[in-house]
């Protein structure tokens, strides 16, 4: 049952959520219920999490193990290589910034309309 999960939410039917001093002291526990905190935008931000991708800088330390042991043209072919995976980064960190932007806005207009809604 869900109150052997959450004890004080519901106690044999006799009450239905927390007050509002319940809330606030969860809130101050737990944080703000929110989706997504508000990220920058921008092609800055895109590239800023572009690079911080672990995976194009092992490639990039990789054409630079490769220059150290004498094979130049695998390292170049290395890094010519990693500049469309560079660009493929940005554009997918960027449709999941745009996805989660429309999701928010969608799950916003959602709780505005159940609220409306419920009003007597």
């Amino acid at each position: 049952m869900l109150h052997d999960f959450a004890p004080g939410l519901v106690a044999d039917g006799q009450r239905d959520g927390l007050t509002t001093a319940e809330a606030a002291d969860r809130r101050e526990w737990h944080g703000a219920n929110d989706i997504l905190p508000p990220m920058p935008s921008g092609v800055w931000r895109l590239l800023a999490a572009s690079l911080s991708d672990p995976m194009l800088w092992f490639l990039v330390v990789s054409a630079g193990l490769f220059a150290l042991v004498g094979e130049r043209g695998e390292a170049v072919v290395l890094l010519v290589a990693i500049a469309p995976l560079f660009g493929m980064d940005a554009f997918l960190h960027g449709r999941t910034q745009t996805s989660a932007a429309a999701l928010v806005t969608r799950w916003k207009g959602d709780l505005i309309s159940a609220t409306l809604d419920n009003d007597p």
